[in-house]
């Protein structure tokens, strides 16, 4: 009877062991997977920060050209006016 006992403990001892060395297995492929799966998407987002980062650059940029081209035209409609005035003038004295 007791060497029955003990064959039973050793088989559940054996199913134990075999049930542990299956879930480390299945454990280890599906971190595998999570972390193969991390660096896609790692790898996606470092891309997506580099095409935000260019595009803030490319805004700033733009901001800066439209800064320029409005006070140049700021200049100009200072100068049309002031040309405008002369004119004005100009044509007053020549019928006083």
């Amino acid at each position: 009877m007791e060497g029955g006992m003990n064959e039973r403990f050793d088989n559940l001892e054996r199913l134990m062991i075999d049930v542990k060395e299956s879930l480390e297995t299945e454990m280890q492929s599906g971190f595998s997977s999570l972390n193969t799966k991390l660096d896609d998407m790692s790898t996606r987002l470092d891309r997506q920060a580099g095409l935000l980062r260019a595009g803030g650059q490319r805004i700033v940029r733009l901001d800066d050209w439209a800064e320029k081209v409005d006070k140049s035209l700021e200049a100009k409609d200072r100068e049309i006016a002031e040309l405008r005035d002369r004119v004005i003038r100009l044509e007053q004295r020549k019928s006083a």
